[in-house]
């Protein structure tokens, strides 16, 4: 009784909005398994067959692309890198103090060690080089240190001699969906968790 119908655009902004709660609602609570790449296949499966359990931490080997390749000393690249680090840390003292912690936090967890001089140098050596990320929205560490696997020397790197492997993250839509599984959601952070596993 005198209600003004609704116009042509009002029926079709409810149509959509309509339209897009029924796509949330018949969306897969369980998103499917990701397409690997033969790539990803053989960097999944060379990590599967590797990883083992030593003291108190998980040993795995580098998916290498074929078998563990002749890389060149690239100690002068490193040398050179390193020159250029410290050069950075020497303009600003408050970083290279943050930077110092870093390092013997990684000594104290025995992430790292001293090479002591008279340790016989390997055969083959690739060293990464180092610098500092600093996040000052950060309420921890606001400094960390990123080794540049992509370091290129005489050609190549760690990173293309070794396979990448297949995408591990979760995209955000899918973890967002899974909410809606249960009632309860479990988050856990693995401190440093690259750090906690030994390569051979």
């Amino acid at each position: 009784f005198g209600e003004v119908p609704p116009t042509v655009e009002q029926l079709d902004d409810l149509n959509t909005m309509l339209k897009r709660f029924w796509d949330l609602e018949t969306m897969e609570i369980t998103p499917p398994k990701p397409v690997m790449t033969p790539d990803d296949s053989a960097a999944w499966h060379k990590v599967s067959k590797s990883i083992k359990f030593e003291n108190d931490h998980y040993v795995v080997a580098v998916p290498w692309r074929n078998e563990r390749p002749s890389l060149p000393n690239n100690r002068p690249l490193a040398e050179k890198r390193l020159e250029s680090t410290e050069r950075k840390l020497a303009k600003n003292p408050e970083l290279a103090e943050s930077y110092q912690k870093v390092i013997e936090e990684y000594l104290e967890k025995n992430y790292i060690r001293r090479v002591p001089p008279d340790e016989p140098i390997p055969a083959e050596e690739w060293l990464l080089p180092h610098f500092p990320v600093v996040r000052a929205d950060r309420s921890t560490t606001k400094t960390r240190i990123v080794f540049d696997a992509s370091a290129t020397f005489q050609g190549k790197s760690l990173n293309s001699e070794a396979l990448p492997g297949p995408k591990l993250q979760a995209d955000m839509l899918s973890v967002l969906v899974r909410f809606r599984k249960e009632l309860v959601a479990l988050v856990g952070d693995v401190s440093q968790m690259y750090h906690q596993l030994a390569l051979t």
